[in-house]
């Protein structure tokens, strides 16, 4: 059930080894139709992400802006960017007119998975050695 991938990041960096979750190739989401179709869909778990080396990563390039390494393989997506991913951009724009809830619930899968993605990463970064 869907491929697996790897997330890299910063040259260093392990990569996490990621099923499914936020596919850029698959669009899974694409015959999505109802909520329980959402809620189905195996999201990504911030335990699928190797943060082993952030802070080594922090203290090399301190005084710089580190972009999140692990989920963005291409640069930093919004979340929209990332419906279109999921759905495809035809089907989310039509999603987004009349099936309203249905993308609503996956920003919501996904802000609830960035939202405790940064808070693991922040935690980390912020340790002292």
């Amino acid at each position: 059930m869907g491929a697996t991938w790897t997330c890299g990041g910063l040259d260093g960096m392990s990569g996490a080894q990621i099923k499914e979750g936020f596919s850029n190739f698959s669009q899974p989401l694409q015959n999505a139709s109802t909520l329980e179709d959402i809620q189905r869909h195996p999201w990504p778990r911030v335990e699928w992400f190797d943060f082993s080396e952030i802070k080594c990563i922090c203290n090399q390039f301190k005084g710089y802006a580190i972009s999140t390494p692990g989920i963005h393989i291409e640069g930093h997506h919004g979340v929209f960017h990332l419906m279109t991913y999921l759905f495809g951009f035809e089907k989310v724009m039509v999603d987004l007119a009349l099936n309203p809830e249905l993308v609503r619930a996956a920003i919501e899968r996904v802000m609830a998975f960035l939202v405790s993605y940064y808070d693991q990463f922040f935690k980390i970064s912020r340790r002292n050695d």
